[in-house]
């Protein structure tokens, strides 16, 4: 259950998710990645090609795509919580907009092929 949310430039920035029971969660992420903090509890997540098992001060950047959250061992004396801060693209740029910003860029002999 999502007990808090910060906005940013009127999207969704950062989510506070407390579970007390264990949960499934679909999530899909269009255009943004997240980077996602499991303050206590443990999860695993699952991605189209692997699963990752995280628990207590562990966190992740997922890239754009299709996700299953799966919440383990949650109680009402032992809830699950985490924290998820949306990286979408117009927030990063918003927020950057007017800085020094070409040490990310990659030129062409960095790009990997897809």
């Amino acid at each position: 259950m999502i007990t808090g949310t910060i906005p940013l430039y009127g999207k969704v920035f950062a989510q506070c998710v407390k579970n007390t029971e264990p949960k499934e969660i679909a999530a899909t992420m269009i255009d943004d990645a997240c980077l996602a903090y499991v303050r206590e509890g443990e999860q695993d997540l699952f991605s189209p090609t692997e699963k990752v098992p995280m628990k207590n001060r562990e966190s992740i950047l997922m890239k754009c795509g299709n996700y299953i959250n799966k919440v383990q061992n949650a109680s009402a004396e032992s809830p699950f919580k985490s924290m998820v801060f949306h990286l979408d693209p117009t927030l990063i740029q918003r927020a950057f907009e007017g800085k020094e910003m070409s040490f990310l860029k990659l030129d062409e002999s960095q790009k990997k092929p897809m």
